[in-house]
């Protein structure tokens, strides 16, 4: 066994996770020993056998067998799921990965098997769901708590109008109640609050019936309610590849389409014309880089080189005519005169050889590296448009980038108008915009005394009448920072527009909801999970200072001290400074 599988199998075997892969002919070729510990069975049972003989034969794996063929039957998707199967006498949930595998062999990608990994998730969806029970709980007791401070309001204004009517019967005692009040302020000294707490004495020990409270961190939420309408996650404009008209039109306005959904077919007649002409281009860029790689040998340099030969070989032949005229006419076998046309012919000769030698250097250096260099970039140029052209041709029929519904044109895009076949489209321009529906976002205002409250990321909880039951989460993703003009009737008060994004929706959600419906945003605007909340009626407000009453956990004394207080409920204030969980608060006695 060479070194690569020796790792590949120490790596298997200390997997936590499970692994199976099955090859072409159904045997099971790999099952690693935590795929055997999950789904409890041996692995010499395993290994080697036909993947239906070994699941299909044991009660409970129908589930896992059955994900396991989906991967076959839809080779080019990745299945992701949790599945329920029963080894035993126990129920396992299973995180469970299956697809295809795949391997290249001389430059082709081949398919060998199916894989499968899987990891036993029981206790963390046990965990899960009672997450959720003690969520429901809590939401169900916070509605009560609500329902019974609705109830003390109410006995409250009953208390208050009963008050009001016996006023008139009390005034006959408001003067002796001034005189008594009068003879304690004269006989009793003031009590001083400028210090931050009283000084601790045996004397300010808690009473027996005076009630306390024991102050434990608590989560503290605060929210803000919108109002707005839904609209797609994103919208994806579609622009025409070509200049032409419009053939034929696949889709209605207000239309749901899926990812490659043929929706426009462009006229490609001029764009047809334009291909022929790049291709034409390429193909004489082509053959003048490919004469100018094999330069030297080309017709030009051929025949350039053929004419020096031919005028070196007269040059020479000048030259000996020459020297016999000179012998001849110094013997005075021939005139002077005869000599001297020889010399003359000889120079006329030299200068023809020296032009044709510069004639061969000049066509020589039509082929030097500078011009095979611009030779290249034209080539490469041609063969781009070339490339061009060839998508638009491609993309004349021109399908939908995203899984959405086909929105009407704005005023602002096209000028309102709509796309008609036999329109005239202009390369560039905008054909039509899809809005994804993958998610959605949420527009609404808010006004100016909430917007500070209301940042980037924040969770929001969206719903409706329009889709009852069901609750959308999703976070802001944009807070304007500028007034929007208030619709007509409503108050002269500045809003803002705020926009959330859902960023994904189950089959059903997106089976319930429709663009453009209304929708309520309750947007958590404060989240500490450990705040410090006492009651109203522990707190006292005096010389702009807030203060409690403390009851000493060794000595029982009592001490006032001054807090500082952040998010005041229906019912409670939130301490942010001053008190520490565990602390013993008095409450007023009345």
């Amino acid at each position: 066994m060479d070194q690569d599988a020796v790792i590949y199998k120490n790596v298997l075997d200390n997997m936590s996770g499970g692994v199976m892969t099955v090859g072409l002919d159904g045997r099971i070729l790999t099952f690693n020993p935590a795929a055997a510990r999950i789904l409890g069975l041996a692995r010499d049972e395993v290994l080697d056998h036909v993947l239906a003989e070994v699941l299909m034969a044991i009660k409970g794996l129908d589930a896992f067998f059955q994900a396991l063929m989906d991967a076959v039957y839809e080779a080019d998707v990745e299945h992701q799921r949790v599945v329920e199967v029963q080894p035993g006498d126990k129920t396992v949930s299973l995180a469970m990965t299956s697809s295809y595998l795949q391997s290249v062999r001389d430059g082709e990608v081949q398919r060998i098997g199916v894989i499968a990994i899987f990891n036993d998730i029981t206790e963390l969806k046990d965990l899960r769901e009672a997450e959720l029970r003690m969520a429901e709980t809590a939401k169900a007791q916070h509605a009560e708590l609500q329902d019974a401070y609705r109830r003390i309001e109410e006995n409250n204004q009953a208390l208050r109008t009963a008050t009001q009517r016996e006023r008139v019967a009390a005034l006959g005692g408001v003067a002796l109640f001034l005189a008594v009040g009068l003879y304690a302020w004269q006989t009793d000294p003031v009590p001083d609050f400028s210090e931050p707490s009283l000084p601790v004495s045996p004397e300010t020990v808690v009473p027996a019936d005076l009630r306390t409270v024991v102050v434990t961190p608590q989560r503290l939420t605060s929210t803000v309610i919108l109002s707005g309408h839904l609209a797609p996650r994103r919208e994806v404009q579609v622009t025409s590849p070509l200049t032409g008209t419009v053939a034929a039109l696949h889709f209605q306005y207000g239309e749901r389409v899926t990812q490659g959904q043929r929706l426009v077919e462009l006229d490609t007649t001029e764009a047809e014309k334009k291909y022929r002409e790049a291709q034409a281009a390429y193909i004489k860029a082509r053959l003048r880089f490919h004469e100018l790689e094999n330069w030297e040998n080309s017709v030009e340099v051929v025949r350039a080189r053929r004419t020096l030969n031919r005028t070196r070989r007269q040059l020479e032949t000048q030259q000996n005519k020459r020297d016999e005229t000179a012998f001849l006419s110094e013997k005075g076998i021939i005139p002077a005169s005869e000599h001297e046309a020889a010399e003359q012919q000889l120079y006329n000769m030299r200068l023809d050889y020296e032009g044709v030698q510069q004639d061969l250097e000049a066509v020589l250096a039509r082929g030097g590296t500078q011009e095979k260099q611009v030779a290249r970039l034209e080539l490469d140029n041609a063969r781009i448009q070339m490339q061009l052209m060839e998508d638009i041709l491609q993309k004349s029929r021109v399908n939908a980038p995203v899984t959405g519904v086909i929105l009407p044109p704005r005023q602002s895009e096209q000028d309102g108008q709509r796309l008609v076949i036999g329109g005239e489209t202009q390369q560039g321009a905008l054909l039509l915009t899809v809005g994804d529906l993958d998610g959605l976002s949420v527009v609404g205002e808010v006004d100016e005394v909430d917007v500070a409250k209301v940042r980037l990321g924040q969770q929001v909880a969206v719903s409706g009448d329009a889709f009852p039951g069901v609750e959308l989460r999703g976070s802001i993703v944009h807070v304007s920072s500028q007034a929007s003009q208030p619709e007509q009737g409503r108050e002269n008060v500045p809003v803002f527009e705020v926009r959330a994004v859902i960023e994904n929706l189950s089959a059903a959600q997106r089976q319930q909801v429709r663009l453009g419906m209304s929708a309520n945003l309750e947007v958590v605007v404060y989240d500490k999970p450990d705040s410090l909340l006492v009651p109203l009626s522990a707190v006292q407000v005096r010389n702009g200072k807030t203060w409690l009453r403390v009851k000493d956990q060794e000595t029982g004394a009592v001490k006032q001290i001054a807090v500082d207080t952040g998010v005041t409920t229906l019912d409670a204030v939130e301490i942010v400074h001053g008190l520490q969980a565990g602390d013993e608060v008095m409450l007023s006695e009345t």
